[in-house]
Order: structure tokens, then sequence, then C-alpha cells
């Protein structure tokens, strides 16, 4: 690297001045690393804004854009320069994409003008033009047609502009987005495509707040852009993943709170690893967090490891059948549950739910697979039973008020598995197979008839335990002596 000089002869007209073109905050001067000021206008026209760095008391040595030397102005520092200015267009809120750069000379309203060879690649070098700045910018106006930033509040049924407006911009107003609809598992995906040509997204936006790229490669030609909300976040406060398609390759990206950017690792995600990511995205914006209905003991949510779902259980018993019933709650309060699970597996069927009391998990037989289920919230319980044609699918159940009995439960629990018999005892095993194999090789049945067996013999053993005591111990009292005085006496 070029080692810096910062004395300049003793005389000011000498003094070597770096200017930043990236320096665009709301100061009205910089400084280099030399100590050297450089005082910045802004100035907004038609579809555009320009930046205006200016040096007093010297000229400038070198151009940089964030910190990063622009090398093809290396050679600049011995034209008497004084004036950079720097053009952005006017929606691009985080000056991502630098248009058109023009060196003047002090006394004098021409510049030389300089863009990049594409103007969508960060590291193209820059090229030097012929004729004046607007002519210049007006020549690039047709490059950057499909250059859009994408509106992410705008859902279903709105059309807007690459600007990221419903209102119609003065530059390339011509180009509208449109956005359609779609439901996976629990989350809104919203897309978003040109409806006339391939876009270039410089940053995306979000109820006025600008939200960029970490790593962004703006010349890459996007075919649509999809944008995830949990189902629940009815507001679309807090997007989750943006799923950019590039034709034959899917690139995602996860919002981070820490910098309010759109981050990428560079990981090809799989549809298991990108529901976990998901999931996890929204534990952390939303404090969704994932039901385990399989677990007995208390456990973590598995989303984002933050959070202990608390698990009480307790035996329902009537006649002679039973089940297991299971409590998740959180000890801090109400939940909020982006999704349920048996063993990893989600199940579908059963939608996201805010402010959750508690959710209740009938398993049976006791050691059963989950069976029935109730989310109790401010709004009262909801019932959802298993489809026992598809372990892993839930639909909802409406013959359960808010506060069954237990046999009602049991009866239901029959009703669902097909073992009518199920609030009097019966054999679970026989109609659920699943349950044989995972819980209990043999579920005996008791029927009446033996219980009336077990009642008979218990009243003979006592009887004949009473008469053996009373023939050796008390002759008196004994039925056996007894009759065989009285046959004795009938025979004489």
């Amino acid at each position: 690297m070029e080692r810096r000089i910062c004395t300049g002869h003793g005389d000011s007209n000498y003094k070597h001045v770096d200017v930043d073109i990236g320096n665009s905050d709301s100061n009205e001067f910089y400084m280099d690393n030399c100590g050297n000021v450089v005082y910045i206008t802004r100035k907004a026209f038609s579809g555009y804004k320009e930046y205006l760095h200016k040096v007093e008391g010297g000229h400038v040595r070198s151009i940089k854009y964030h910190g990063k030397e622009q090398k093809e102005f290396l050679n600049i520092r011995n034209d008497h320069y004084r004036k950079v200015a720097i053009y952005y267009l006017s929606y691009d809120d985080g000056n991502v994409l630098p248009l058109l750069i023009g060196l003047g000379k002090s006394g004098t309203r021409n510049y030389k003008c300089y863009k990049r060879g594409d103007i969508f690649a960060q590291y193209s070098q820059w090229e030097a033009l012929e004729g004046d700045v607007s002519t210049n910018i007006q020549e690039i106006a047709k490059e950057i047609r499909n250059a859009v930033v994408l509106n992410l509040s705008i859902t279903t049924g709105i059309q807007y502009y690459v600007n990221g407006d419903p209102e119609r911009p003065p530059l390339n107003n011509d180009i509208k987005i449109k956005v359609d609809h779609r439901i996976e598992q629990n989350y809104n995906v919203y897309r978003h495509m040109l409806q006339t040509l391939d876009a270039r997204i410089i940053s995306t936006k979000h109820k006025n707040r600008t939200i960029a790229f970490m790593n962004a490669k703006y010349n890459l030609s996007l075919k649509s852009a999809s944008v995830y909300y949990w189902s629940e976040d009815k507001d679309h406060e807090n997007p989750l993943i943006l799923e950019l398609s590039y034709g034959s390759s899917t690139v995602y990206f996860r919002f981070s709170l820490n910098n309010l950017k759109w981050n990428h690792d560079g990981r090809i995600l799989d549809i298991d690893t990108f529901n976990n990511d998901i999931d996890m995205q929204n534990c952390i914006h939303n404090k969704a967090h994932r039901v385990d209905i399989s677990s007995l003991e208390k456990y973590i949510c598995s989303s984002c490891n933050s959070q202990t779902i608390e698990i009480v259980g307790e035996e329902i018993r009537m006649y002679y059948t039973k089940c297991r019933k299971v409590k998740h709650y959180i000890s801090s309060g109400k939940m909020s549950i982006a999704s349920f699970h048996n063993n990893g597996i989600f199940q579908r069927g059963i939608p996201s739910t805010k402010n959750v009391d508690h959710v209740v998990v009938y398993k049976y037989p006791e050691n059963g697979r989950p069976i029935l289920l109730a989310i109790a919230s401010v709004d009262g319980k909801r019932w959802y039973k298993i489809h026992m044609n598809n372990l892993d699918e839930w639909e909802t159940e409406s013959g359960l008020g808010g506060n069954p009995s237990s046999l009602e439960i049991l009866t239901k629990l029959g009703e669902i598995t097909g073992n009518n018999s199920a609030s009097r005892g019966g054999n679970i095993a026989e109609k659920y197979p699943h349950a044989r194999k995972r819980h209990s090789p043999e579920v005996n049945t008791i029927n009446s008839d033996f219980v009336l067996l077990l009642i008979v013999s218990t009243f003979l053993l006592a009887s004949l335990a009473f008469e053996t005591y009373n023939y050796l111990f008390c002759p008196k009292n004994s039925f056996f002596r007894r009759l065989y005085r009285y046959v004795s006496l009938c025979r004489t």
C-alpha cells in the first residue's frame, strides 16, 4: 500500500487530499487520514441525487469508495481537481450503486465524467466518458431501467414501481412490480416480480426503513424475490427470510437484527435446513416456538434453544380404560406457537397461534401416540384430532366443548381410533397397530364376565377359610359339624 505523505511543501495549494465518495451522511464535512477537510453539499434533481465533495486549500490526490482505493484515479494528483461529484438514483437510499463520477477544477462548472464499465458490478473499472453530466446521465438511465428497490411491506393486490413506491416516479416509470401470495406450512410468502424484464435489486425497504444486503452482487439478473412472514404476523412487522431466484439457482438471505441487513452465509439449503432456519428466525423475531407433542418432560424449544417449555402430566382413568394427559406451557405467561412436532416430525393441519395459555395433549393408550390435543387461549379451546390415515396430519375436532369430562375425552378417543368401547375398556392395539408396536406388546381386554368370576371366587375362598377355622377351633360354630350332627340324628 502506498505510504501517505501529509505535507504539502508548506504551501496549502500543494496539499494533496483523499476524497471518499462513500461519505454521504448528514455531516457537512469529513477529514481524510491526514486531517485534511473535505466539504460535502447535496443536491436533488429529477430521478437522481448529487453529492459534491470539495477540497479547499489543496487538490484531490485519490478517490476512494468506502475506504477502498479506486485505482483508475491514481494519476489525477497532478490534474489539480478540487471537486468530485458523485451521482446516485434518487431512490438508492443506501447509495450502493454509484452511477457517475465528475471531476472538476476550481472556478468551472464543467466535469470530466467517468462511469463503471458495468454499473451493477462493484469491482468493474471506471471508464472516462465524453460529454457533460446531463448527457451521460441520460445514457446511463437506459442501463439501469431494472434497478429495483423491493418494498417488502407491499402484499398481494398492489403493484408498485422500481423505486419501491406505488406512486409513479420521475425515472423508469413504465416498469411495474407485481406481487403474488402463497402459503407454505405456517408462513405467508409474497413473491415480487418485474412484469417485463429481470430485476437487479439494489436494496429493500420495509415500513420506510431501508434494509441493505451484506456482500450483495447487484450484477446478477433476478427472476423473482420472495419474502417470508409468519402467518400470525398479520401486520407484516418482521420479514424473516428473503429468497432470491436467479433462474436455475436460488439464494436465501436471513434478516439480522444486529446490523439491520440481509445476511447470506453461502450455504445451499435443502428443505429440512430451510425449515429449521425459518423457524429459528421466527423464534428470534416473533418469539414463536415449536411444541414437541411427544415430550413427557420439560424441554427447550428446538428452534432457537432459548425458551423452556414446562410439562405437567397426569393419568385419566375411567372404568378400565386410561390415557395420558400432558400439559405444555411456559412459566412466564402466554406463548406463541410456530408449529407442532412429534419426535422431530412436523405436524400438518394445526395452525400457528399467538397468546396461548397452554396446550393439552392426550396420548391413548396411556403410553401411546398423541391422538387429541387442545389449544387454550383467550378465545377458548380449539380441539384437533389425528388423522388415522396419516399419522402426522391433524384436523379440527368440533365435538368437544371448553371443559369436557373424562368420560367425554375417553369416548372421543375411542371414536377417533375406531375403538368404540374405549369408555368401557377395550383394546386399542387391535385398531391402532402403531401403538402396539411402539408401546405395548399386548393390551388385554378386561370384560364384565371376568370381573364377576373374580368376585365369586373371592367369596368362596373367604367362606372356605372361615369354615376351616371354625371346624378346628370353634366346633360349635362349624357349619360342617352341625351338618354332621343333624344327619346323624335323622338316621336314628
